[in-house]
């Protein structure tokens, strides 16, 4: 099954933002009567903005299937087989692990989540994807295991383990 790796909800409020942002800079400049040479950096770099924004949330995919799990792009493709796996991982925003899960990972090292404030969703060894449920149970469709919990209490990385 095919996922997005950034939540539709998350995808719509950065577009949504971004797309005010990137409108609004080129019309203050438009209505300030700016010249050609300072309103078309402007246009272009709101353009650009917005259409890597796009790309972020709508061409980045991850599936999951009998196989492993595979992160694509347009040009890159980074698969992971269910043996090469070590840990399936759950981590939590803000450190303590109350509220909502974050993000789900996979690993191939047997270690904790590889680096919690990444903005990078994939290397040779993790890959990491938005939480969400219905992700979730297509993981435990395939993955045997238990789902690893990891907390930052006290600034010391604790790992609880998830019964299914």
């Amino acid at each position: 099954m095919t996922f997005r790796v950034i939540g539709q909800r998350t995808a719509i409020i950065t577009l949504t933002f971004y797309g005010i942002i990137c409108t609004i800079l080129p019309t203050i400049a438009w209505l300030a009567n700016s010249p050609w040479y300072i309103m078309l950096p402007i246009t272009i770099f709101s353009v650009s903005l917005f259409g890597y924004y796009l790309y972020i949330c709508t061409i980045r995919r991850i599936v999951i299937g009998a196989n492993g799990v595979e992160y694509r792009t347009i040009t890159k493709r980074n698969k992971m087989s269910w043996v090469d796996i070590k840990v399936v991982g759950i981590g939590f925003l803000g450190g303590i692990g109350y509220g909502k899960p974050s993000w789900i990972y996979f690993t191939t090292e047997e270690i904790a989540f590889p680096l919690l404030t990444s903005s990078n969703y994939r290397s040779d060894k993790y890959i990491i994807v938005h939480y969400r449920k219905k992700l979730r149970a297509e993981i435990i469709k395939y993955w045997m295991e238990n789902i690893s919990h990891i907390f930052l209490v006290d600034g010391k990385k604790r790992d609880w383990q998830n019964k299914r």
